[in-house]
């Protein structure tokens, strides 16, 4: 299996959800499911149940006063040393002036903001990310879960076996 994640393989996960509050539940069982079945404690479980939620709570806010977003988008990609989960939405900017000083999502003022603060302290890496290109405006929380060297045989042995594909 090693030799199967030496080429670049990741195993990915990717939910598209309506950018509404009530299914956020859904992201979060799958993280629950994920984390439990790749032998985390209760403790990693819940705390990343808890920043996926906030993560993804700040960035529906975000979109609903900044962007025409209809989706929100969780990807979680799976690899030998890490887990790492993008939160995103991606729609109209409104206005460039308000989405580019938005204290969640700038880098100098992040700080202010309660539901990243939280993150922050939750999860072994995280980022925040605004881009604008062509009228459309992306906003990304990026969460990473840095497994321990033990857990690695354990987590890539559970899984079955996939060629890789180029």
């Amino acid at each position: 299996m090693e030799k199967h994640f030496e080429h670049g393989c990741v195993d990915k996960v990717e939910l598209v959800v309506p950018l509404k509050e009530q299914y956020l539940t859904i992201l979060r069982l799958t993280i629950s499911d994920l984390f439990d079945k790749l032998g985390l404690s209760v403790c990693e479980v819940v705390g990343y149940k808890v920043a996926v939620t906030d993560a993804c709570r700040n960035l529906i806010y975000f979109a609903h006063r900044h962007l025409c977003a209809k989706e929100l988008k969780l990807v979680i990609s799976l690899t030998p040393d890490r887990i790492t989960i993008f939160c995103g939405t991606i729609g109209k900017c409104f206005c460039r002036s308000r989405v580019t000083t938005h204290p969640a999502l700038d880098q100098q003022d992040f700080y202010k903001d309660i539901d990243l603060l939280a993150v922050s302290s939750l999860v072994d890496h995280y980022r925040v990310s605004l881009r604008q290109a062509k009228g459309q405006c992306s906003a990304v929380v990026e969460l990473v879960k840095f497994l321990p060297r033990a857990q690695n045989s354990y987590l890539w042995g559970s899984f079955p076996s996939r060629p890789c594909i180029s």
